[in-house]
């Protein structure tokens, strides 16, 4: 895997030298700072005057006055007439200049709008139109020698055109540096471009950007800045300048400038021979460079199932220590000029984690060897995740041994690792080593103090002594917190309602809810979901809710519509028919209530839906009763369906299990096509994985079919899956009955 690219020089190609082959461009648009001075605030001195009476025997001499200031006006031209009639006249030869591919005649009346400071008056048709004269220059000349003055002429008119957002000359010129093979050319027209002042723009004033139909997930948005001031600064949008860089480095070998350029750069760029390959490089070390990026990148690889995509990232990451393609560092104290970016411990940690959710033990193990291997010791952070994942894919044992590894190799348990293996403990009804565990941790010989959240570690053995019945022991545990701390938090209270809503402990309920109060708490959306749930099992629903309401009201809560969408979500959650009609009352309420802020959004309705869709048991003529009523509220209150509201229910749909689940789903894929909403790969992502993991392997198939006629991006992750699909569908039509048992 290292070395797979050793011996191989494969041409360079960028793909706005061959533009059939490449339909995709910038996805977004830089936003830098600028200040500019604000323009000096006008003041009139008028002198005060009172009008004179009009009489009608004066309006012919009226009349003749204004006749012979208007001709008296016109007949003397304003400085800005003047301008305007001498940017005509030079903006028409400059275009007739460049049209007839005369550069000395378009220098030349280039030079004089220079000096007469008319350059400011082109807009942006004249500067679109120019450039691509200036490109067809370039592009038919690129074979031809080039005069040096016509070359510093063009590149600079080129510039000019492009911090005005039109790139179409820079590119041209950038393209033949690159045939010509003079990449030190390109870099130095790279570099005099980026330092050049942007063009700045109101916010007020529309920016139009191109917007392809799924970005790639690679892009770190965290790039993208808004300026503060009442301008902003607006960089053109075209990657394919930084490509022509990268292309310039390639084709002088020096990969670390490429990374150098990357990591200083306002752009991104997409794939385009060596060339691409850097670039992928480059934008992995871009990624790594900030941690955010990098975990959020590798949360959605998970996210979309895609074990291989995930595995191919992590190596190309790891390539990075290589010294074929040298840009990665173990640790800060490392970093040099040929390695610039560091891999953190928090790195290192989410990709065992996601390795480990994935159940992707080789994978974990990897990584784990790598580390080793490379020269990071494993953090207390590092070693805890190894014990969540293993005790999750192995049992508690298995943590144990990782837990007396972690130990001897001198590293101090925070309590973070004590919950970790408590909670492993309990899940295995292990309640007396728990105990031993957690005994252990309150005497604090093993604890690294510095890291310590006693809250974290008390809740836990609270929540396993309820669980397996211990009340008595929960409660002597709750005064100790009392007398001798971590002082209870509402969190711990949320606790015991839980137990006491399971157990139907009504009295314990309310007894729970005063020393809430009583103790300067306030209840949070746990709390009073909880409440709602255990009055509705006892009194009418409406009672339920107005008695919820009082004593939110009492705790100093104010509900608005994230607190009710919480509790509706809670409610519903339970599945019985009760709580259902509840959550529906509740969603009237908030439809009535005079307060703005707590009238249901499209997460409150999605909430509702998603649970009737996830709910197999429910009668399929209540469910298409129930969907029906919450979409008509939703047409009433102009509340649209959006595209992560499709996904959500789609998703919901597919994980039912009933056939009305898989017909509902398909409802919703069809209504998003006739609504006009887009249908990205994010859409048909859930759409085919759900299927499959239905067995719908056959329609999966004819949806792949849909897809591949359609004008989305298909993304490597989503081309993985289609993959998948054809070849169960394959595998099935050619193994016969027996495929389908």
């Amino acid at each position: 895997m290292l070395v797979r690219h050793a011996g191989k020089r494969p041409a360079v190609l960028l793909d706005f030298l061959a533009p059939n082959l490449s339909s995709r461009r910038a996805n977004s648009t830089d936003v830098g700072t600028g200040s500019v001075k604000p323009l000096p605030k006008k003041t009139w001195s008028h002198v005060a005057s009172v009008l004179p009476s009009f009489r009608s025997s004066d309006s012919k001499i009226l009349l003749s006055n204004i006749n012979e200031r208007v001709q008296s006006i016109r007949a003397r031209p304003s400085e800005l007439d003047m301008d305007a009639f001498a940017f005509n006249r030079h903006m028409t030869a400059l275009q007739k200049a460049l049209q007839a591919r005369d550069v000395a005649t378009a220098w030349s009346r280039w030079k004089v709008m220079k000096n007469l400071k008319l350059l400011h008056f082109i807009g942006p048709s004249e500067t679109e139109g120019c450039s691509r004269l200036i490109a067809d220059i370039c592009y038919l000349g690129s074979t031809l020698p080039w005069d040096e003055r016509a070359k510093d002429a063009l590149e600079e008119m080129a510039m000019f055109f492009g911090v005005r957002r039109s790139t179409e000359a820079l590119k041209a010129c950038l393209v033949v540096h690159i045939q010509r093979g003079d990449a030190a050319a390109v870099l130095s027209l790279y570099q005099r471009f980026i330092r050049r002042p942007w063009k700045y723009l109101s916010k007020h004033e529309s920016v139009e950007e191109d917007s392809p139909k799924e970005v790639q997930e690679e892009t770190d948005t965290a790039l993208a800045s808004t300026s503060p001031s009442y301008l902003v600064s607006i960089l053109p949008r075209s990657h394919d300048i930084l490509l022509a860089a990268i292309t310039a480095h390639a084709m002088q070998n020096d990969f670390t400038a490429a990374i150098h350029t990357v990591l200083d750069s306002p752009y991104h760029f997409y794939r385009s021979a060596k060339a691409a390959i850097w670039c992928r490089k480059t934008s992995t070390a871009l990624l790594v460079s900030r941690s955010q990026s990098l975990k959020a990148h590798i949360t959605n690889l998970a996210a979309s199932r895609s074990g291989k995509e995930l595995k191919l990232f992590y190596d190309s990451v790891i390539e990075g220590f290589s010294d074929e393609y040298p840009w990665l560092a173990i640790d800060q104290s490392k970093v040099s000029h040929t390695r610039p970016v560091w891999m953190s411990g928090f790195s290192w940690h989410n990709f065992l984690q996601v390795f480990l959710q994935q159940n992707m033990m080789d994978m974990a193990e990897k990584a784990w060897d790598d580390m080793i291997r490379f020269g990071q010791r494993p953090t207390v952070h590092i070693w805890t995740a190894l014990m969540n994942g293993v005790a999750e894919l192995r049992g508690v044992d298995r943590a144990l041994v990782i837990w007396d590894a972690m130990l001897a190799d001198g590293v101090r348990p925070n309590s973070a690792a004590y919950v970790s293996i408590i909670s492993a403990l309990l899940k295995e009804r292990r309640l007396d080593d728990a105990v031993n565990k957690f005994n252990e941790y309150r005497e604090g010989r093993l604890l690294d103090e510095e890291s310590n959240v006693p809250e974290l570690v008390f809740n836990a053995m609270l929540h396993g002594y309820l669980n397996h019945s211990r009340t008595d022991d929960a409660r002597d545990l709750l005064a100790y917190m009392k007398e001798h701390g971590p002082k209870p938090e509402t969190i711990t209270y949320n606790t015991f309602l839980a137990y006491y809503h399971k157990c139907r402990n009504y009295k314990a309920i309310s007894a729970t809810l005063q020393t809430i109060a009583s103790e300067g708490l306030q209840g949070d959306v746990f709390t009073f979901s909880t409440l709602l749930c255990s009055l509705l099992q006892i009194i009418d629903r409406q009672e339920a809710i107005d008695r919820t309401n009082r004593i939110m009201d009492k705790h100093g809560v104010k509900p608005n519509v994230a607190t009710y969408s919480a509790i509706i979500a809670s409610l519903v959650e339970e599945r019985s028919e009760a709580n259902l009609r509840a959550a529906l009352d509740l969603l009237r309420a908030m439809e009535e209530d005079g307060n703005a802020d707590v009238h249901p959004n499209v997460v409150t309705y999605t909430n509702i839906l998603t649970a009737i869709h996830r709910w197999p048991g429910l009668d399929p003529q209540l469910a298409e009763d129930y969907t029906d009523y919450i979409s008509k509220r939703m047409r009433k209150r102009k509340v649209a369906f959006n595209k992560v509201t499709y996904n959500i229910l789609i998703k919901a749909c597919l994980a039912n299990p009933e056939p009305q689940g898989l017909q509902k789903a398909l409802q919703y894929y069809r209504r998003m096509s006739h609504t006009g909403v887009p249908l990205t790969g994010d859409t048909w992502h859930i759409l085919l994985r759900g299927l499959l993991e239905r067995g719908d392997v056959a329609l999966a198939n004819e949806l792949v079919s849909e897809m591949e006629n359609s004008d989305v991006t298909i993304s490597t992750a989503l081309k993985g899956l289609a993959d998948e699909v054809k070849r169960r569908a394959s595998w099935k039509a050619t193994s016969g009955p027996k495929a389908y048992f």
